[in-house]
């Protein structure tokens, strides 16, 4: 008989966002540990200028808004829902809202809509993307990094712990602060995620970029041990 007490806890989450299920429920057996923190970057961005907006992140929606930027009609391609809906708040009405919500198949499914544009990708100071099979004029703004939050040893998961990981530098800051675990399984967001991890681990990757569907990964892995 399995000892579901024991697994209390056993799921963390690395990630700068807070987390609760798509209903709005609470996940009360997960723990977020915050090794990274987003910081906006001074900007300017006219959007009239542009035919089309890419956005990979609601970050970089949150980092417009907080640069003044003001929304224009053009045509806006978002990687996934969260990034959608921050751009619909945001004021757009023009959202492409992809199929594929990994970065690389993400710009292979848009790259003919976009074709002789003019396009302007808003994203992380850190480039991540490879945009050099775009037939368009691409204009790329560095809106925001992620800077290193130290954490106390004392937060380290336990061992046999399955970790749930959000970008490739929530891989990079945790194994700063706590080293790895051979013990420890991962659950990676996408692919670019799961590269950085393939130095420590193998993990399972999540067909659909989103916490939510981490979590049942994870939910699943526990269920197994």
């Amino acid at each position: 008989m399995k000892n579901n007490s024991a697994k209390h806890n056993m799921i963390y989450l690395i990630s700068n966002s807070d987390f609760t299920h798509e209903n709005g429920e609470i996940y009360s057996q997960i723990s977020r540990i915050k090794v990274a923190q987003i910081s906006y970057l001074k900007f300017e961005l006219d959007l009239s200028e542009f035919d089309a907006l890419i956005i990979t992140s609601a970050n970089a929606v949150r980092a417009m808004a907080a640069n003044g930027v003001r929304p224009a009609p053009i045509e806006v391609y978002a990687i996934g829902a969260k990034s959608a809906a921050a751009c619909e708040e945001f004021g757009f009405s023009q959202i492409y809202t992809a199929q594929n919500s990994h970065s690389s198949d993400f710009l292979r499914e848009i790259s003919p809509l976009i074709a002789a544009c003019r396009v302007v990708f808003v994203g992380a100071r850190e480039k991540i993307s490879d945009f050099s099979g775009l037939d368009c004029t691409l204009t790329q703004i560095a809106a925001y990094e992620n800077k290193f939050v130290p954490q106390d040893i004392s937060k380290k998961p336990k061992n046999g712990a399955i970790l749930i990981f959000t970008s490739p530098k929530n891989v990079e800051y945790f194994v700063r602060n706590f080293g790895w675990d051979n013990s420890w399984q991962a659950v990676a967001i996408g692919r670019s995620t799961a590269a950085f991890l393939s130095k420590f681990t193998s993990p399972e990757i999540s067909q659909i970029q989103s916490i939510d569907e981490c979590i049942k990964i994870a939910i699943n892995l526990q269920n197994k041990i």
